[in-house]
């Protein structure tokens, strides 16, 4: 099987310049979550640094999972969080009473999702509300790259991906199909935030005042118009 090398990979995403601009988007889609389902024991697998507990307040408990230790030690310790620098099959029996659970921007870098999902379930309870999200497929910028020949098919796994030794490509129905074979039911999905190019070319388009925050703010409620193709799939679902 696969094995990555996980503070390689902290590394090669601490130095990804756009990244730091979707995990904001990411995070403001997550604080919405953790609102409406007023959310208060949470899990957080594999957040790296965007973990939400400085940024959401109203938690009873929050427990990340992270197994980088370059991850984990720039978190910031606070009150009534538990930090486990660890992957979530060695601690997963530890945790009871969640009711929210993150998995963002993960399992697409899980070498086994079936066994992953398998050890998410065991911490569930019929109420418990399981995020996921992940990048998608069949994003406007991967077809657009695929119109203009630049990939030969959508779903292949592209250089950045391979750099960031990701293991597989989901799109709304691969995922959706994901999560219902180990054993959850869709509440609710989307995408969020349409992005134009790859990683490299987003950056450039910054650096050059050809983006600014008020368009990239533009082209994240874009996503109305063109709901399936944002640069991330998200489902939120409860065990069957």
């Amino acid at each position: 099987m696969f094995e990555r090398d996980i503070e390689k990979y902290a590394k090669d995403y601490l130095q990804d310049k756009f990244e730091y601009k979707m995990s904001y988007y990411r995070k403001q889609m997550l604080l919405k979550f953790l609102n409406e389902y007023n959310a208060k024991n949470i899990v957080d697998i594999g957040p790296a640094y965007n973990y939400l507990y400085e940024d959401y307040k109203n938690f009873d408990s929050y427990i990340v999972i992270e197994p980088s230790k370059i991850m984990c030690d720039k978190m910031k310790k606070c009150e009534n969080v538990i930090i486990y620098n660890d992957y979530l099959e060695n601690v997963y029996n530890k945790i009871k009473d969640a009711d929210f659970i993150i998995a963002s921007g993960l399992i697409h870098e899980i070498p086994n999702p079936n066994k992953f999902l398998n050890c998410i379930k065991q911490m569930c309870s019929k109420n418990t509300v399981v995020h996921i999200s992940a990048p998608n497929s069949n994003s406007f910028h991967l077809v657009f790259a695929y119109e203009a020949g630049l990939i030969h098919k959508l779903g292949d796994m592209t250089e950045y991906s391979q750099k960031m030794q990701r293991c597989a490509t989901y799109n709304k129905e691969s995922l959706t199909k994901l999560i219902y074979t180990n054993g959850f039911k869709l509440i609710e999905d989307g995408t969020f935030f349409i992005k134009l190019f790859n990683q490299t070319k987003m950056v450039k388009a910054i650096e050059t005042g050809i983006l600014d925050d008020n368009l990239l703010n533009a082209l994240n409620t874009m996503i109305k118009y063109i709901p399936d193709l944002g640069a991330e799939i998200y489902i939120n679902a409860k065990v069957l």
